[in-house]
């Protein structure tokens, strides 16, 4: 009879832990980076935006914002830290609550960075060593408290010439411009 209470207890603890373990995994923030920074030629500055896609409000939110190169032991290094406008939010709205747009918590904010120019300087194509920019969130669930860090890193190729196009969507409205980012550098 303790045989079978042992076994019986051993599999409802492993039950539990699993229990326990997806609970977390379905309640931490799903915030949505651009795949791309978008560089807005009518005030030199890059953006990313970010959405929440998750069902709840995520809190907390922190950004890192950093072109980095590789040195020739493959190690990274910081060669810029641009301004941002903000690092932080306190929170987004879920994707699916209804909100007023004007005064309520937004679902999807942009980070600004107003060194736009510089930034498309150091990433452009050249024979040296490889850059990017590399955007590092970390958010909050509001209910649970489980958080996320995540990073998207952009070369020169993940840039778009234009402006983010309004709602929850990363589109971009190109610039009227005939120049290209890559002519721009």
């Amino acid at each position: 009879m303790d045989f079978i209470n042992i076994i019986l207890g051993f599999f409802v603890g492993i039950l539990s832990s699993y229990v326990f373990w997806l609970a977390l995994v379905l309640t931490k923030p799903n915030i949505a980076i651009s795949p791309f920074a978008v560089f807005y030629p009518s005030d030199g500055s890059l953006r990313v935006r970010i959405i929440n896609k998750s069902r709840r409000q995520a809190v907390d939110i922190k950004v890192y914002l950093a072109v980095d190169e590789l040195t020739p032991r493959n190690t990274r290094r910081t060669i810029h830290t641009p301004n941002l406008n903000s690092d932080y939010r306190f929170a987004l709205e879920p994707k699916h609550k209804d909100m007023d747009f004007k005064w309520g918590i937004p679902t999807a904010t942009t980070f600004i960075a107003y060194d736009g120019q510089k930034i498309l300087d150091l990433l452009a194509p050249s024979n040296g060593p490889e850059r990017r920019l590399l955007f590092t969130l970390s958010a909050t669930d509001a209910l649970s408290g489980a958080k996320i860090v995540q990073r998207v890193s952009y070369s020169h190729e993940n840039l778009r010439h234009g402006m983010f196009v309004g709602g929850l969507v990363f589109e971009v409205v190109e610039s009227n411009s005939n120049e290209s980012v890559e002519n721009e550098v």
